[in-house]
């Protein structure tokens, strides 16, 4: 992943380019009265990137790590 984001930065056309990710983990544990009603765990991950070009912001909000190149695009358009 770190040098997938390297290669985006890299590439990037904008005079400023930021890729921002975050990852969360998630557990639940849930009781009802004495009794066990659920357990479990999640993890979720999604990011923001930011392109500055001539004096103007592009952004990019997502929500899976799935094309994060399509963002960097979408930022910069």
């Amino acid at each position: 992943m770190k040098e997938l984001l390297f290669e985006m930065l890299e590439g990037s056309k904008a005079q400023f380019t930021e890729i921002r990710i975050e990852k969360g983990f998630f557990s639940e544990v849930r009781f009802r009265g004495k009794d066990l009603d659920k357990i479990g765990s999640s993890t979720s991950a999604g990011g923001i990137v930011r392109c500055l070009e001539n004096g103007g912001w592009g952004i990019s909000v997502f929500d899976s790590l799935y094309n994060i190149r399509y963002h960097l695009e979408k930022a910069y358009d």
